[in-house]
């Protein structure tokens, strides 16, 4: 969700670092689960932002690791495969005993890396896709991977957050997010009639 800091700055929010932008998580839930049942939540984020909201995220049903950056890159590749190994895991311990009802993999990011190697979000989200689960992107505009949107526009639904940043939101010591019955209204505003 790093992306976020582009459309703080696009808002007038001045300017913020990164880890001054955070996801406010029980929004998040909502914004997600809407009218569906939550099945399971999972996030993950590098060392240096993850212990402060490790908490949040928790007391919204979101399981939460913090891993460290990669040690030659300091980049958050092994956060991405974390987070895949985690559907995965989820998913495919189910199979064994009985295959799950296919429901909806819902991910928030933009970073399609690694997809021209066979690995990344996009290989695992075909993969989902083809065991019959209904894919949805949620990903700032500026940030999304052209390859990750385009097949998740063509095979799911791909949710740009930049409308709905100031639900899902918070500036650190500065602005809140919007309330949880302010999320609610403007989601039934979007809902088709």
């Amino acid at each position: 969700m790093i992306g976020a800091k582009t459309v703080a700055a696009s808002k007038g929010e001045g300017p913020l670092r990164c880890s001054d932008v955070r996801v406010h998580f029980e929004n998040l839930r909502q914004f997600v689960q809407q009218d569906r049942v939550w099945g399971s939540g999972y996030a993950a984020a590098g060392l240096h932002r993850g212990e402060g909201v490790k908490a949040q995220a928790e007391s919204s049903g979101i399981q939460f690791e913090v891993c460290e950056l990669g040690c030659r890159s300091n980049t958050e590749q092994g956060v991405d495969e974390m987070i895949i190994a985690k559907m995965a895991y989820k998913i495919f311990r189910q199979v064994a005993p009985n295959p799950p009802t296919p429901g909806v993999i819902v991910l928030a990011t933009g970073d399609g890396n690694g997809h021209l190697e066979g690995s990344g979000f996009l290989p695992a989200l075909k993969a989902f896709h083809h065991l019959g689960f209904e894919i949805e992107v949620l990903s700032w505009r500026h940030s999304l991977n052209t390859a990750l949107g385009e097949w998740a526009t063509q095979h799911g639904q791909v949710i740009e957050l930049d409308h709905w940043y100031e639900e899902l939101t918070y500036i650190e010591y500065g602005r809140q997010a919007k309330t949880r019955n302010e999320l609610y209204r403007k989601l039934a505003q979007q809902r088709p009639v």
